[in-house]
């Protein structure tokens, strides 16, 4: 994986874990808090045959009583909007590392504008920066742009917002019905596909992951809508336990038993191999290293003091254990 971010034709994929330590909400802390909220308008009760993890038609329940209370989605939508907008920090150290790398270019599902302020402070950007792949095949051209700026050295670095961003909330994707306009394809409750249409969503992430290699970091792969949009492309064209795409994921006392099992199902089944990072004491200071040595390998000068706090401060942590 790093000798492939160092050719410089990686693309990275950008999930919610990057956003989260600035305050960001996960899904289930942002249906949480939409829930909460739904019941300020009327009491809301989610119905019975909807689990809140089933976030998309759980999303999708708390979206329709939004409408049927208030006659349309506006609060709903001014919610997402609050929610995922500028934080005082502007963006992750995390984040700022990860610009550095030479990806052609960056995909992400957040609707935070954090990638951007990252390219902000490296003073590498311009205005236009976000691309905001639109349903109904809205502002296509955008996404042309998108594209050709991928093998376009003189072009500065994009960023495209695959499911909407904060300063366009009505082209948020969250529910199942959004999700469903989107990408044309839909799942019953026992995980078959039903294809409506090839729409702009699906062309984009299909050509992405058909013909470039996508490095996945803080996006979780066990999205069924994500594992269907794999599906479709390793069944047209990938060879089957071929590291084509490479995923960085934490490894966690809770996951250690099954971490083996995971990776041979990601690699067999969809040509991606799993990056484990050790994150047994929950702080996440292994992806940071992991970054660090990408740099390393890009030949990016990367600054001492922050090494030598993470070395010291795994020291600290392993002291203990040498007892």
């Amino acid at each position: 994986m790093l000798q492939l971010i160092a050719s410089r034709e990686a693309i990275a994929f950008a999930g919610a874990g990057l956003s989260a330590p600035l305050g960001y909400p996960p899904w289930k802390r942002l249906l949480q808090s939409l829930r909460s909220k739904a019941g300020d308008v009327v009491p809301f009760q989610p119905p019975a045959d909807i689990p809140e993890d089933d976030a998309l038609n759980y999303a999708e329940a708390i979206q329709r009583h939004f409408e049927k209370h208030e006659g349309n989605p506006n609060r709903y939508y001014a919610i997402l909007g609050r929610e995922f907008g500028s934080k005082p920090q502007g963006c992750s150290e995390t984040q700022q590392r990860l610009v550095r790398l030479p990806f052609k270019g960056y995909v992400t599902t957040n609707y935070d504008l954090t990638i951007e302020r990252a390219f902000q402070r490296l003073g590498t950007t311009r205005p236009d920066c976000a691309v905001v792949v639109k349903r109904k095949n809205k502002d296509a051209h955008k996404v042309s742009e998108f594209l050709l700026s991928l093998d376009d050295t003189n072009h500065v670095r994009r960023v495209a917002h695959l499911h909407g961003v904060e300063n366009d909330t009505e082209q948020i994707i969250l529910s199942a019905s959004d999700y469903y306009e989107a990408y044309g394809f839909a799942q019953d409750d026992r995980g078959r596909r039903h294809t409506r249409e090839w729409t702009l969503h699906r062309k984009l992430a299909w050509s992405l992951l058909a013909t470039r290699r996508i490095v996945f970091i803080g996006s979780s792969l066990n999205d069924p809508y994500v594992s269907a949009l794999l599906d479709a492309v390793v069944d047209d064209l990938w060879n089957f336990g071929q590291p084509i795409h490479y995923a960085v994921t934490p490894l966690e006392q809770a996951s250690l038993e099954a971490a083996s099992a995971r990776a041979a199902h990601f690699l067999n089944r969809y040509g991606v191999q799993l990056v484990y990072y050790d994150n047994l004491d929950g702080n996440h200071d292994g992806l940071d290293q992991l970054v660090t040595e990408a740099l390393t390998r890009c030949g990016e000068p990367v600054g001492r003091d922050w090494l030598e706090d993470v070395n010291r401060d795994t020291e600290r942590a392993l002291k203990p254990h040498e007892d």
